[in-house]
């Protein structure tokens, strides 16, 4: 992650998060903009703050003319939610993190991410 791209996300004057995200980033033969990590302090959870998160990516996506693309493991509740309304599945790995616990690898359109934005209105 050393070309890592930060994103930070404020709430009532405090950074309440952040998000890592690289281009490029190949896997299964082709380029994406890979997001590694996003994470909100559990104080600031459940105010929807990730969707601020999907803004630059989703341009920087556009820009480079490529998909997204996150990985997360089945058991983390609060990253399926969060990633299942933009993304969906495309593969799973099968106890690869622990017995039961899937690696999921979730891709998504930026333009539809974008587009589902601008229909909701992101706060």
């Amino acid at each position: 992650m050393a070309r890592a791209e930060i994103i930070t996300v404020g709430c009532d004057r405090t950074i309440a998060g952040f998000c890592a995200f690289q281009y490029p980033c190949a896997w299964r033969g082709r380029d994406y903009l890979y997001v590694s990590t996003a994470i909100i302090a559990p104080a600031f959870r459940d105010r929807r703050l990730t969707s601020r998160f999907v803004p630059p990516i989703a341009l920087t996506a556009l820009r480079h003319r490529v998909p997204i693309l996150a990985k997360t493991w089945s058991s983390n509740t609060r990253c399926v939610r969060a990633l299942s309304r933009w993304a969906r599945v495309v593969e799973s790995l099968p106890s690869d993190r622990a017995p039961g616990v899937d690696t999921l690898y979730w891709r998504f359109d930026p333009g539809v991410a974008v587009c589902s934005l601008v229909s909701r209105g992101v706060r």
